[in-house]
């Protein structure tokens, strides 16, 4: 089970997932973690997909 799951936590939590990775999730389901929490696959895409832009480092100058 591990190796079909893997590479796909690793593609959504690399900022880089698409929405195959996230077929492993049932309609229902929760996502929690101290951050976040999100019910159902089309909000735990949108907390993953939205992510990168809430949590960016800018640069320094």
């Amino acid at each position: 089970v591990s190796e079909r799951i893997m590479p796909h936590l690793l593609n959504i939590y690399g900022s880089c997932a698409t929405a195959r990775d996230f077929e492993m999730y049932a309609p229902n389901a929760t996502f929690e973690d101290p951050l976040m929490r999100a019910h159902g696959v089309k909000q735990i895409k949108s907390a993953f997909y939205t992510m990168p832009k809430r949590y960016s480092v800018s640069p320094r100058s």
